[in-house]
């Protein structure tokens, strides 16, 4: 289980990378880094978006992962 989650979280760091690369270089292309600014693209807007909530799973899966490694831990301790 441990394995399975740990590989899971290292390919969302990965799409995690990419969408802030794609990101990157739609705020380069458009000039406009300000979320405020009523012209700020639409498509920089939307990965801003699916980046943080990436962001959030990929933090909610580090956590459980980290969980389920202590439970595991303490268990062999009993054996």
């Amino acid at each position: 289980m441990l394995a399975k989650l740990d590989r899971l979280i290292t390919d969302l760091r990965r799409s995690l990378q990419l969408l802030e690369t794609d990101l990157q270089i739609e705020e380069k292309n458009a000039r406009i880094r300000d979320v405020s600014d009523p012209t700020y693209p639409t498509t920089a807007r939307a990965l801003r978006l699916r980046r943080d909530n990436l962001a959030g799973t990929i933090n909610t899966l580090e956590a459980k992962w980290s969980g389920l490694k202590q439970a595991a831990e303490r268990s062999s301790y009993a054996i």
